[in-house]
C-alpha cells in the first residue's frame, strides 16, 4: 500500500501531472483483505493505519484522492473499530496522524455529506474515551476539593461552637448570685501538683549522702539523752546499773545471791 501511494504521489508531482491510478487499481483487493477480521491485529501491528493515512492524504498540489478511495477506506476504518481506550489502538492512531486527515474531510465543505457524516462518527468514537478519561479525572478532582472544603467548614463550625460555649459559660459564672446553683463565695481548691522534680539539689543537700563515722554508724556512739537535767542523769545511771548487774554473772555461779 505504501509503494502504491508513493507511485501516485510521484505521478501527481510531474509536470504536467499524470493520472494517479495505481491505488485505484488495487483498491478492491485491499478492501477485500481488510474486511476480514482475522487480519485486523496483524494489520495494525504492521503500521497499517499509516498506509491508510498515505492513501487518504491530499497530494502536494492540493488534489484529493479519488472519491471511491476516500469512501471505501473510511468504511474500512469503521469496520476496524479502533478503541482509543486501549493503549495499543491509541498509539497506532496517534502515530499515523489519521485523526487529522479524518477531521480535514469532516470540515471540508466540498466533501459529500455521507462521507462527512461517517467522518464525524469516527471522530466521536475515537475521542469519546479520551474525553471520558479527562472527565473522570476532573470529576475526581472536584470531589476531593469538595470533601476538603466540607472538612474545613466542619472544623471551623466545631471550633466556633466550642468558643461560643466557653464564652457563655464565663458570662454565666460572672452573673451568678449567692443563691444560684454553682455559685462559689471562695476561691476554688487548687489541684495537687505533680511531684516530678527535674532539678537535682546536689549531694550537699542529700540526707542519704551524710558522712558516716567509723563502725558503719552515721551518728556518734556517745549520744546524749534527749532528757536533760537531774532526771536524765538518773535514767542513765539506772541503765548502767542494770548492765553492770547482768555483766557480773558468771557461768560458774559466782556473785549470785541465793
Amino acid at each position: 500500500m505504501n509503494s502504491l501511494a508513493e507511485a501516485d504521489a510521484k505521478n501527481m508531482d510531474m509536470r504536467p501531472p499524470r493520472p494517479a491510478i495505481e491505488k485505484l487499481k488495487r483498491l478492491d483487493e485491499v478492501c477485500r483483505t481488510l474486511r476480514q477480521r482475522k487480519y485486523r491485529d496483524s494489520f495494525l501491528g504492521a503500521k497499517g493505519l499509516n498506509a491508510i493515512a498515505a492513501w487518504l492524504r491530499p497530494y502536494s498540489n492540493g488534489t484529493l484522492p479519488n472519491a471511491k478511495i476516500r469512501t471505501e477506506l473510511v468504511s474500512i476504518l469503521k469496520l476496524l473499530q479502533l478503541d482509543t481506550g486501549h493503549e495499543a489502538d491509541r498509539e497506532h492512531l496517534e502515530a499515523s496522524e489519521l485523526g487529522k486527515i479524518i477531521m480535514f474531510y469532516f470540515k471540508n465543505p466540498s466533501e459529500s455529506m455521507p462521507l462527512r457524516s461517517e467522518c464525524r462518527d469516527l471522530i466521536q468514537a475515537w475521542s469519546a474515551p479520551i474525553f471520558a478519561d479527562k472527565d473522570e479525572d476532573e470529576r475526581k478532582r472536584r470531589q476531593r476539593e469538595r470533601a476538603h472544603r466540607q472538612r474545613q467548614a466542619a472544623e471551623k463550625a466545631e471550633r466556633e461552637r466550642r468558643e461560643k460555649q466557653e464564652r457563655e459559660e464565663a458570662e454565666r459564672r460572672k452573673k451568678l448570685q449567692p443563691r444560684d446553683a454553682g455559685f462559689r463565695a471562695r476561691a476554688s481548691v487548687p489541684q495537687p501538683s505533680k511531684m516530678d522534680f527535674v532539678i537535682n539539689p546536689g549531694k550537699a543537700n542529700d540526707p542519704f549522702d551524710a558522712p558516716k563515722v567509723s563502725g558503719g554508724s552515721s551518728a556518734p556512739k556517745n549520744k546524749q539523752s534527749p532528757i536533760g537535767g537531774r532526771l536524765g542523769k538518773m535514767l542513765q545511771q539506772k541503765k548502767r546499773g542494770a548492765r553492770d548487774r547482768m555483766g557480773g554473772v558468771s557461768v560458774e555461779g559466782r556473785g549470785i545471791q541465793l
